[in-house]
């Protein structure tokens, strides 16, 4: 209906990365957690992560939520499975599945909203 549906400080932060050419205008665009890469094998039970049966560590999440059960599943080749750090109420691949690499868009580096969280974004660099 072409309302935006967005808060204020939403559009706000959107209409100023559009400005300086960081982000697109595309509606699509999801900002989410690379968990796992090709060949890995995904799983939640108990409410925790597993990657190739090692649990995951993840303080960034945010709140103590509950992840169903889910998997296993083998990310394909050339893709990698995405996840929220909201689990209970994040739409990501346990949702819509693994993302082919040629979809990715970029890299989060920085965090603007909410404001008491402004800073460099979490991230975990995968052992080689």
């Amino acid at each position: 209906n072409g309302v935006d549906d967005a808060s204020f400080p939403e559009r706000v932060v959107r209409v100023v990365l559009e400005a300086v050419g960081i982000r697109t205008a595309s509606a699509d665009d999801l900002i989410k957690r690379v968990v796992a890469i090709a060949g890995d094998t995904v799983e939640i039970h108990d409410g925790k992560l597993f990657v190739n049966e090692v649990e995951v560590d993840e303080p960034y999440l945010l709140g103590e939520g509950t992840m169903g059960d889910f998997g296993p599943i083998v990310v394909p080749a050339d893709s990698v499975f995405v996840m929220g750090d909201n689990r209970d109420v994040s739409y990501d691949s346990r949702r819509f599945g693994p993302i082919a690499n040629e979809n990715l868009v970029g890299e989060a580096v920085l965090r603007i909203w909410p404001i008491g969280r402004f800073g460099a974004v979490d991230s975990v660099t995968p052992d080689s």
